[in-house]
């Protein structure tokens, strides 16, 4: 396969993505308008999903001229592509823990979100220096789910453990977090590594990035299924539109 009709199927694989993605926006501007605490707290961990693959396609459709050229001869932005991997990840155990572990984590969950915000906000402030140099510890990222479970939590491995998952996905998705942890390191790429020859451990990367996003787009569907199927989270919305876009098996 010549490296110009490789080009043009990866940007089709891209495409696809990019079609799910306006599936989920339209699911998450419906859950916006239902005013009930839970379906407030899924549409808020399902829009953190839907914003981190909405920002691997960006990184993704930077490095293209058009359908079939590369403006470098190379994919840039990996490292950036794999942080937004991991968030995609760590949004669906956190969607599992939710809907897993009953009311107290969905308060937790809001008022922690509000606790952020202010905490945030009152940093930045009059002096943004006061920030930048306070020695106080900022919150906890998971501190809501340790308070509603009494378990230590500082890791998306620790989420792994908490959630609801058949052991080979849970060793699948520690395996896939610990490529991202390396993938993503920012001195891991030089600017003069092109992707040719495709059949390259680059290549093999970027088949990668979709193995994933394939995996974790199916799984992130069946818990918007599981949560859609329990009635007082029934958002009437029609989840086979979601369905009916999940990206194909790549080309890879």
């Amino acid at each position: 396969m010549s490296d110009r009709i490789w080009i043009k199927n990866l940007k089709s694989d891209i495409d696809q993505i990019e079609l799910f993605i306006v599936e989920m926006k339209n699911y998450v501007k419906h859950l916006s308008k239902i005013d009930f605490d839970p379906i407030r707290v899924h549409n808020s961990i399902i829009s953190q999903f839907t914003d981190s693959l909405e920002a691997v396609v960006i990184l993704l459709n930077s490095n293209y001229k058009d359908s079939s050229t590369l403006l470098t001869s190379k994919i840039n932005n990996i490292n950036g592509i794999f942080i937004y991997l991991r968030k995609m990840i760590e949004a669906d155990m956190i969607l599992n823990i939710a809907i897993n572990n009953g009311k107290e984590l969905y308060e937790l969950y809001l008022s922690q979100d509000s606790i952020d915000e202010s905490h945030v906000s009152n940093k930045f402030g009059n002096n943004r220096n006061m920030f930048a140099f306070s020695n106080e510890p900022s919150n906890k990222k998971y501190y809501w789910i340790e308070k509603a479970l009494d378990k230590r939590v500082d890791s998306i491995d620790d989420l792994i453990d908490l959630a609801h998952v058949v052991p080979d996905a849970k060793s699948n998705m520690k395996a896939w977090i610990k490529e991202c942890n390396y993938m993503s390191h920012p001195t891991l790429y030089s600017d003069d590594k092109i992707i040719a020859p495709f059949n390259g451990t680059f290549m093999d990367d970027i088949c990668y990035v979709f193995e994933i996003i394939i995996e974790i787009i199916h799984a992130f569907y069946e818990m918007i299924k599981a949560i859609e199927n329990i009635p007082q989270y029934h958002s009437e919305y029609d989840i086979d539109k979601i369905k009916k876009r999940i990206p194909n098996e790549t080309v890879c």
